[in-house]
């Protein structure tokens, strides 16, 4: 695989906009720092995020950070052009109330800077796709790849000589195959099982009809011949779940670093 780490991104509040950096930290847990460090939860406890609520997608965010190790959100909606400022986690209790207001629910923000709030706790490292990749998707479907960027919410983006060469990156069933980037190893898990949210416009929140069935038809033809196939109960995956093949340290990740096979 000849290929360089592209785009780096992280999403500090899980389901909220990306933030894109040139770099990053890994955390000793195996997560990215600042990536779902934040969540908001119901009155049940649960996780609220965009799988449940599309209305999450009318919702902009941007960050930058605050002293002290803290981090400052900026929030505003696609209707709204004035934005508010929340500093976290010292502002928690007043971002949640924001958001419940703009959701019509009430909601809890909670803080996890140790491993943040991943979906797949064993394979707990960054996601990562090629930009050919996202750019052919997004070629099936009409929106270019910034649009699939969103969608898709990787966190890592390679850029590499063709599409769909990221599912090198991951082997058979219980057999994670080994990669580096830059100076972190990486083990690759399995191909990441999609929810909702690529099926619908990252700004509006409206459904593509028929989007996952046709995503799996067309992902089932540009299965690469040396893709693990038995990774694939059905073809709606795209990307590679990962983790740290090791967690003593906290290097740092950064754009332009190399991506081997080891």
């Amino acid at each position: 695989m000849n290929a360089t780490l592209a785009r780096l991104m992280v999403y500090p509040i899980k389901s909220f906009d990306g933030w894109e950096r040139d770099s990053s930290r890994f955390l000793p847990s195996g997560a990215l720092e600042w990536d779902r460090r934040f969540a908001l939860f119901d009155e049940a406890g649960k996780v609220f995020n965009a799988k449940r609520s599309a209305a999450i997608q009318k919702i902009r965010t941007r960050y930058e950070f605050a002293p002290n190790g803290m981090l400052k959100v900026f929030v505003s909606t696609v209707d709204q052009s004035s934005e508010t400022s929340f500093i976290l986690p010292v502002d928690s209790e007043p971002f949640a109330q924001a958001i419940s207001k703009l959701l019509g629910t009430s909601l809890q923000l909670r803080e996890n800077p140790t491993t943040g709030f991943p979906d797949d706790l064993e394979a707990n490292g960054p996601t990562i796709v090629s930009l050919a990749t996202l750019q052919t998707v997004g070629d099936w479907f009409g929106f270019d790849v910034d649009e699939a960027v969103r969608r898709f919410r990787a966190n890592l983006m390679i850029e590499n000589d063709r599409p769909f060469d990221d599912d090198q990156l991951y082997g058979p069933q219980g057999q994670p195959r080994t990669f580096r980037v830059g100076n972190v190893i990486l083990e690759g898990v399995n191909p990441c099982q999609r929810c909702a949210v690529p099926a619908r416009d990252s700004q509006s929140g409206v459904s593509t009809t028929g989007f996952q069935k046709e995503f799996a038809r067309l992902r089932e033809q540009s299965l690469p011949a040396e893709a693990a196939r038995d990774q694939f109960n059905h073809f709606y995956r795209l990307a590679v779940n990962t983790r740290r093949a090791e967690t003593t340290s906290s290097p740092l990740i950064s754009v332009g670093d190399r991506i081997e096979l080891v």
